[in-house]
């Protein structure tokens, strides 16, 4: 996928001043799609390097920003290093469950139940290159 590290930079820094939606702090989180990024292209929003080959996940910036305790500062979201659990069944096959650590924003996540994961987490669910997956359901851990 392409690297959502300059828009996701930018669109968290002009939602600094915005008001934001606010987010149920609790799931389960229905609906939204499961598609993957390569991490390693930089620091995510949490302030941290991550590997294509670490279990990381972005959020939808919507949600990164709206969610309970969120501020200005995205490295300090209370999202970050939370993790999740992912049910994600692909076409014609049986749901698979992947757990992820929140590690960063999704600038291109529309949806805002929607889950970016590193390849070696959607791999494990269907290749890559199928690139999305509908219907997910996501909670904490």
């Amino acid at each position: 996928m392409l690297s959502k590290l300059p828009s996701v930079a930018l669109a968290l820094a002009l939602s600094a001043g915005a008001a934001v939606a606010q987010v149920p702090a609790t799931g389960p989180y229905t609906g939204g799609d499961l598609t993957w990024y390569n991490p390693s292209v930089g620091y995510g929003a949490c302030g941290n390097l991550n590997a294509d080959t670490d279990p990381v996940a972005a959020l939808p910036i919507a949600f990164f920003s709206g969610y309970p305790g969120a501020t200005t500062n995205p490295n300090l979201n209370p999202l970050c290093g939370r993790q999740i659990r992912i049910t994600a069944t692909p076409r014609g096959g049986l749901p698979v469950n992947i757990t992820a650590t929140i590690a960063d924003a999704c600038g291109g996540c529309a949806i805002m139940t929607s889950v970016d994961v590193a390849p070696v987490l959607f791999s494990q669910v269907t290749s890559l290159d199928v690139g999305r997956i509908n219907g997910i359901v996501w909670d904490f851990v």
